[in-house]
């Protein structure tokens, strides 16, 4: 479970991405018919942006029975600061129920716990828990085709009487009211002219009626769209704002600290500076470089026997070249200053481990 869920965390950026993953992970536990998948997110306006979503199905308790809604929630990239979209999605043997009070025929989901979600004292958990409450109230979905509105006449109440009728509507579609016949029997709607002309005018203000909100509809749609993806992006740019002043912060206090210690620092070598000036006529420098100790004079002494060596070395090798000196004078000098050699650097290895080792302090 966790490894799909970071596998999806990791295709997609969350500015608050522990809340989200942790919000998900106690959704997922609650609600096992839930996973988590990363897709396109098309708001009304055509704006895409690739987002998380939990895609499944949510138990609700209707009548006695326990039935499964299939859901798909929407978090945005700067959840919880913004609150997620929740979807019905009917399978193809279901169809939403017309003038539901909390899904439009369109499936997304309208609660009282999203209108007044807060992203301190709101949660994926909570919405979850508030859409199975709604849900087992009144089923957004049946099973079977969507039914088709026909129009019928209502009965006059009084004979010759203004017909009253009854209409059903959709909150989200506007659907053209539908009438209910309870004529008494043998009255023949059709035989009488005042009745016919009722339900012409009837049936002529029903089109207007309706031609005029098809028309309203998608434009106070657009423009609610357009005010609510305006509100996303001022919540992301509010949202990456104090992100950034955290950010901000945080590198001055740490800055701040820097240059204190910066400080300190600089006044300890100061007193030291201030404590340890002499005046250069008084310093001896044979004395200032004179090792300190008996082995570390000798070890000095040593290596530096074992250097000129080197260098003696070196001084008959190009006076062998140029023809100076014998070979026998130099193979004698040679096998002499090697013996010496030899004997000065086994003294120094002596030196360094006695010194090495602790057993002299000097």
């Amino acid at each position: 479970m966790s490894t799909t869920l970071d596998v999806c965390l990791s295709q997609v950026f969350y500015h608050y991405r522990d809340r989200t993953r942790g919000d998900v992970q106690t959704v997922m536990r609650t609600y096992p018919g839930l996973s988590p998948e990363v897709a396109t997110y098309t708001s009304n306006t055509g704006a895409e942006e690739t987002l998380l979503a939990l895609t499944g199905t949510i138990p609700i308790t209707y009548a006695g029975n326990t039935y499964n809604i299939p859901v798909k929630i929407w978090l945005p990239s700067v959840y919880p600061s913004e609150r997620p979209i929740a979807f019905v999605t009917p399978t193809t043997t279901m169809y939403i129920k017309p003038g539901h009070d909390h899904v439009d025929l369109s499936g997304r989901c309208y609660l009282p716990y999203l209108t007044s979600w807060t992203g301190t004292n709101s949660s994926l958990i909570g919405l979850v828990a508030a859409m199975c409450s709604a849900f087992s109230a009144c089923p957004p979905v049946a099973s079977g085709p969507p039914p088709t509105a026909t129009p019928v006449m209502a009965s006059p109440p009084a004979w010759g009487a203004a017909p009253g009728y009854t209409t059903q509507s959709s909150s989200s579609t506007r659907a053209a009211p539908a009438y209910t016949d309870t004529s008494p029997p043998g009255y023949t709607p059709a035989q009488d002219p005042v009745v016919m002309v009722r339900k012409q005018l009837a049936k002529e203000l029903t089109e207007k009626t309706q031609a005029s909100l098809r028309e309203f509809f998608p434009q106070a749609t657009a423009e609610v769209d357009s005010l609510y993806e305006i509100q996303r992006k001022r919540t992301r740019e509010a949202a990456m704002y104090k992100h950034e002043t955290a950010r901000f912060e945080s590198e001055r206090d740490h800055l701040a600290a820097e240059q204190e210690q910066l400080m300190v620092e600089s006044a300890k070598i100061e007193s030291w500076v201030e404590a340890n000036q002499r005046d250069d006529r008084d310093v001896d420098i044979d004395e200032m470089t004179k090792p300190k100790g008996v082995l570390n004079r000798q070890l000095l002494d040593a290596m530096a026997k074992d250097r000129a060596i080197d260098d003696l070395l070196y001084a008959l090798s190009r006076a062998l070249n140029d023809g100076v000196i014998l070979l026998a004078v130099y193979l004698k000098q040679v096998r002499k200053l090697s013996r010496d050699q030899f004997l000065a650097r086994a003294l120094a290895e002596r030196i360094k481990a006695k010194i090495n080792t602790g057993i002299y302090h000097a």
